[in-house]
């Protein structure tokens, strides 16, 4: 069933489920708590619609901002000097959030190394607007 739902209806789908211990049981699976994978789902349906319409996402704020959990790993800066871009709202977070779900289903995977390879492939690109802090690549995520 869940590959012919588009991932809208899978986000509705979670959100509307009647019981509440049924949404923590699958967040649970995934170690983030009910209402963070909530918002997660939202946020992530919202970037697939960006990408499927070819929108703009590498220096985009993002409309619809996830919640963050709590934990270390999930401490970003409020604001990166001098530009005052927020990390929470841009895609370096939206990438934290994919690094932790990939490792959630598949802990083997290489993704965060890719996606750092093709960070460091192209050094002409500004990384603050996406919301990367300079440290970013000392992520726990991107070390793993």
């Amino acid at each position: 069933m869940a590959e012919e739902l588009t991932f809208g209806s899978i986000s509705h789908l979670y959100r509307g489920l009647a019981k509440d211990i049924d949404r923590k049981e699958i967040a649970k699976r995934f170690e983030l708590p009910q209402e963070v994978f909530e918002s997660w789902l939202h946020t992530l349906n919202f970037i697939r619609n960006c990408c499927a319409h070819h929108s703009r996402l590498w220096n985009r704020e993002l409309a619809i901002q996830p919640k963050i959990p709590r934990g270390d790993i999930w401490q970003l800066p409020n604001r990166l000097e001098p530009s005052q871009v927020q990390p929470s709202r841009r895609i370096y977070m939206i990438l934290l959030m994919l690094a932790h779900l990939m490792k959630q289903v598949s802990p083997d995977s290489q993704w965060h190394n890719k996606v750092k390879a093709l960070i460091l492939l192209h050094p002409e690109i500004p990384l603050f607007p996406m919301g990367f802090p300079d440290n970013w690549q000392e992520h726990e995520f991107f070390t793993q």
